[in-house]
């Protein structure tokens, strides 16, 4: 069996590489594939689809099968949503703290672009960025940008982050597990490449990193993850 620690920085040297893969990718299909079929009008939406999609599939999903660790993040998904034997008291607890941790992310958001404006700096959020351009150029295919932005991201990213990275962060350092936890937020929240939603995303992955833990499931994060991706769509789609 593979040493967490090695595991742990094979991980992470994952991460450099598929970025760079997907950034070819991309590169290509923007460049290559996309033109030649300019013309078919009815793929175009499902292309697009798969532009951000086999990227996501690519980069958290397909560690899942290439490492030790991945065997047991798939395991997480098929754990109860909650602990059996949870009250209904620990049950209302969790849901408090998601509501809680969701009204916190948003809330740093809004600081974070109320002081870039103060300052004249541009307060663009580049995924919301790339999400607005998406929809402002194809109508009517909001269900093609619902697996592309919301559910494909809360699956795989859960995966990979909750269920292979957090994990061998805890066993591998010598720190307590939140600290670790905090660890695994911030890389997550690096791999957006935004500054403006950086300190709402760290939130945002410590507390599902907190559940992830605590809960000993992957269901509750990712219901929760796809949630909010789900909400940010829709306000971004309806402008509001």
């Amino acid at each position: 069996m593979i040493d967490p620690r090695r595991e742990l920085m094979l991980l992470l040297g994952w991460i450099p590489v598929s970025l760079l893969g997907v950034s070819l990718l991309s590169v290509l299909a923007i460049h290559l594939v996309l033109p030649l079929l300019s013309g078919a009008t009815i793929l175009v939406p499902l292309l697009r689809l798969c532009q951000y999609a086999v990227p996501a599939l690519g980069m958290f999903l397909l560690p899942m099968y290439l490492f030790p660790e991945g065997r047991r993040a798939r395991s997480l998904l098929h754990q109860p949503l909650f602990p059996e034997g949870w009250s209904r008291r620990q049950i209302i607890r969790c849901l408090l703290v998601c509501v809680v941790g969701y009204l916190l992310c948003n809330m740093l958001t809004d600081l974070m672009t109320d002081f870039a404006e103060r300052i004249g700096v541009e307060a663009v959020d580049r995924v919301e960025l790339t999400v607005r351009e998406e929809l402002q150029r194809h109508h009517g295919t909001l269900v093609y940008y619902w697996f592309a932005f919301a559910l494909i991201p809360a699956v795989v990213e859960e995966l990979f982050f909750r269920g292979m990275l957090q994990p061998l962060l805890i066993r591998s350092l010598p720190i307590p597990a939140y600290a670790s936890i905090g660890i695994a937020s911030g890389i997550f929240a690096l791999m957006h490449l935004s500054w403006i939603g950086f300190l709402g995303r760290i939130i945002l992955g410590f507390l599902l990193g907190y559940l992830a833990h605590e809960l000993r499931s992957l269901r509750l994060p990712i219901l929760f993850h796809l949630t909010n991706n789900t909400l940010a769509l829709v306000l971004i789609a309806f402008d509001l």
